[in-house]
C-alpha cells in the first residue's frame, strides 16, 4: 500500500486541485514534490492543495508545501491549503506555517481566491505532438 495517494484535477482557467490522501514524510515527499514539479513546469502555478485526507505531515512533507508556495509566488502565482484535518492543522501551527498559507475551509473558496490571482497563460493547454516543439 502506498503511504501516499495524489491526484490532480484540473479546473476552468488552468486551477489545479491536488488532493493528498495519506501520510506525507520522508518517505512520500519525493513522490509529491514530482507531482509539483511535473505540474509548475505544465506551467499551472495556482494550485489549491486539498489536505482533509492527509494524516500526518512531517518537516519533509511541510518541506514539499514550502518549495511548492516558493515556487508558485515566484511565478506570480500562490498555493492554497484547502481543509487541512485537525492534526495536520496543529503541524502548520506549531511550525509557523499557518500565516504563510492562505488556508480554505472549502475548495470553491481556494479557487475563489487563486482565480483573483493572473493567469499567465490561456487555457485549455495545447500539447504539441513533437517533444521540444
Amino acid at each position: 500500500m502506498l503511504d501516499l495517494e495524489l491526484q490532480a484535477r484540473l479546473f476552468p482557467e488552468g486551477l489545479i486541485v491536488v488532493h493528498f490522501d495519506g501520510v506525507l514524510d520522508a518517505h512520500s515527499a519525493d513522490q509529491a514534490e514530482r507531482m509539483v514539479r511535473d505540474l509548475f513546469d505544465e506551467g499551472f502555478h495556482r494550485l489549491a492543495f486539498d489536505l482533509s485526507k492527509l494524516r500526518t505531515l512531517t518537516s519533509a512533507g511541510a518541506g514539499v508545501l514550502i518549495g511548492g508556495i516558493a515556487i508558485a509566488q515566484e511565478a506570480g502565482g500562490d498555493l492554497a491549503l484547502v481543509r487541512p484535518t485537525a492534526h495536520v492543522r496543529q503541524i502548520l501551527d506549531l511550525l509557523g506555517l499557518s500565516t504563510v498559507f492562505h488556508i480554505c475551509d472549502d475548495t470553491d473558496r481556494a479557487l475563489g481566491y487563486l482565480r483573483r490571482l493572473p493567469s499567465r497563460r490561456s487555457w485549455p493547454i495545447q500539447r504539441s505532438a513533437t517533444p521540444g516543439a
